[in-house]
């Protein structure tokens, strides 16, 4: 019995440091990333990219692969790039970025509607706007199943409108235009 017992505490033991060690990462990551984020508003994207690649070392080699912390990793990376009108390399972290996370936190996430929202607004501003309309289209649906009403959903209705619009399809843009005024009221 008390070899059992034993065992049970020191396995108990082994478990708890486990998630104050993930813990201690993930907040580490993720203070990272904020760093990253804020230097890159400031436009110090040198200072932004050491920040988000320390954040990434964090998240695979502490947290694991995938987590939502990578995740948010890239895609932040995938931003600074945007910011600095690198589109391709925006774009192939946007997408490293949605493939973790459609997995973690998943598909039914505001984090994973931002990261398509983003690849809406580069692929609209590149001038893809089919494949533009069809990230706003997954992105509105998946804001009205949030409900995440306010600027961020007004915004990608309105930018399906304007997308519509340079598509030639102005009776859906006309929609949309309304539905974004009428969501702001």
């Amino acid at each position: 019995m008390r070899i059992i017992l034993s065992t049970l505490l020191l396995c108990i033991s082994i478990t708890s440091r486990a998630q104050v060690v993930d813990s201690v990462a993930i907040a580490e990551a993720d203070s990272l990333i904020q760093v990253a984020y804020d230097q890159s508003v400031r436009q110090s994207f040198d200072s932004a990219l050491v920040a988000i690649r320390q954040a990434q070392n964090v998240a695979i080699d502490r947290i694991g692969n995938p987590s939502t912390s990578l995740g948010d990793a890239f895609f932040i990376h995938g931003r600074i790039y945007y910011a600095q009108r690198e589109f391709q390399q925006a774009e192939d972290w946007y997408h490293k970025a949605k493939v973790i996370l459609q997995v973690t936190p998943g598909k039914s996430s505001a984090l994973y509607a931002e990261c398509l929202n983003s690849l809406a607004i580069l692929k609209q501003t590149t001038g893809h706007y089919p494949e533009a309309r069809t990230l706003y289209d997954e992105v509105i649906q998946l804001r009205r199943a949030l409900q995440q009403g306010g600027l961020a959903y007004a915004s990608s209705v309105n930018n399906q409108a304007i997308v519509c619009q340079q598509l030639g399809d102005l009776e859906s843009a006309e929609r949309y235009y309304l539905e974004a005024r009428d969501s702001f009221a």
